[in-house]
């Protein structure tokens, strides 16, 4: 009976090994079911902080475009305002033989043709008698229109007045 009992008990080890060897198996399948299923989510964190940042970043490109569209529509509008007050400034348009400063050159002189069709003259200048080229009227100033014609040059005294 020791014998019998013997192999049985050696069967029973066979039993436990083999037993005990398909334990392993299963625990390293849900082992690497685990790390499969971390893998999983650290992919998709991965992919969502992309996405978001992604979008971020869009978000803040379209809100500077706005802002620079703003931008662009005040300055236009600047623009216009300063131009229609340039052109409110101006008394009269100047005819030909008025007396005129150049503002943007500083120099006098008298309007020698104009307005063309897109109201631009010449100006004979005074010192020199040379002719300008075609000046914008809002570049024009009658005499007495704004004190910037004071900063105009000024001839100097002829000989033996002072």
């Amino acid at each position: 009976g020791a014998i019998a009992g013997t192999a049985a008990g050696g069967g029973d080890a066979a039993h436990d090994s083999e037993q005990h060897a398909e334990e392993e198996l299963e625990e390293k399948k849900s082992g690497s079911g685990a790390l499969i299923g971390v893998c999983v989510v650290v992919g998709l964190l991965i992919l969502i902080l992309v996405w978001w940042m992604r979008r971020r970043s869009q978000k803040e490109a379209e809100e500077a475009a706005k802002a620079k569209e703003e931008k662009d529509a005040e300055e236009a509008e600047k623009a216009e305002k300063d131009a229609a007050a340039g052109a409110a400034s101006q008394a009269f348009p100047p005819a030909l033989g008025d007396e005129v400063t150049v503002i943007s050159l500083g120099r006098v002189g008298v309007v020698s043709f104009g307005p063309d069709e897109s109201s631009q003259y010449k100006v004979t200048f005074k010192d020199d008698n040379t002719e300008s080229e075609l000046l914008p009227a809002a570049d024009l100033q009658m005499p007495g229109a704004a004190a910037a014609s004071s900063a105009a040059p000024t001839e100097p005294a002829p000989p033996g007045t002072h």
